[in-house]
Parts: structure tokens; C-alpha cells; sequence
């Protein structure tokens, strides 16, 4: 019975807040704010001037998983209008990256991956209108 209660409770200040947001949405087009504007940031909001693909990912860190794992953790910064993330590794000498995903947090744990060997790391957004260009690298060698 509690569950259902905070189950409603929670659905009505949910509609609520969209109303509000939707209200304040349309507030801001009659200021005028220009569709390029970053004040639409300030107040929540994607610009209209925005691509409709994902941003580009960034402030990448990798962490080694525990010794002699193969295990690398990479963590990176949510880009807007991203709903999945493609983590891409090269592996000194292989010709071709490796490509790792979708995941839909801003964080992954690749395994198993080569001890020893340099691996330079680019993080891709995805969402249906398709994928961001690529984050800047980050190299890590695992031990």
C-alpha cells in the first residue's frame, strides 16, 4: 500500500514538473532567445540550434583493473542527447580498432584486453539520430 501511494505521489509532482518545464519552455521563446543562445543551457535545455546527434564525449579516464586482469575502467563525461556509448581501443600493433558497446552509462569495464601493450582509448555518443565524432584519445598500457 506505501508503495503505491509514493508510486502516485511521485507520478503526480512528475507531471507537474513537465508542465512547469513545458510552461518555461515556451516563456523562453517569446523573450526572444536566439536558438543558438546559451543561456537555453542555463535553464535545462538542449538549443534549438543544436545538432540532433549526440555531443562529443570528454574529459576521459582510464584506471587499470587489478594487476594481471586485463581489465580496463574507463570513465568519461555524459554528453547531451547521447543514449549509449561505443568505447573504441587500439591495440598497439593491430591494424584495427576494437569496438566495445552500447553503454548506457558514462562509464565501462572492458575485459579482457593485452597486458603489456600501449591501448589508446576514444569514447563514440550514439543516439537514433546517430553518433557524435569521436572523443579526443587517452593511452594507458595494462600491467
Amino acid at each position: 500500500m506505501a508503495n503505491g501511494n509514493a508510486l502516485a505521489i511521485r507520478d503526480t509532482q512528475l507531471s507537474a514538473l513537465r508542465a512547469r518545464l513545458i510552461g518555461l519552455r515556451g516563456e523562453l521563446t517569446q523573450i526572444p532567445l536566439s536558438d543558438d543562445s546559451p543561456l537555453w543551457y542555463a535553464f535545462g535545455f538542449n538549443r534549438p540550434a543544436d545538432p540532433a546527434t549526440p555531443g562529443v564525449p570528454d574529459q576521459l579516464i582510464l584506471t587499470a583493473g587489478a594487476a594481471g586482469s586485463g581489465t580496463l575502467i574507463v570513465d568519461w563525461s555524459a554528453s547531451r542527447r547521447a543514449t549509449g556509448y561505443r568505447v573504441k581501443i587500439l591495440v598497439a600493433g593491430e591494424a584495427q580498432p576494437r569496438l566495445f558497446g552500447l553503454f548506457n552509462e558514462d562509464q565501462a569495464v572492458v575485459t579482457p584486453l593485452p597486458l603489456g601493450k600501449l591501448l589508446t582509448v576514444t569514447i563514440i555518443a550514439h543516439n537514433n539520430a546517430g553518433d557524435s565524432p569521436e572523443s579526443a584519445t587517452s593511452t594507458i598500457t595494462l600491467a
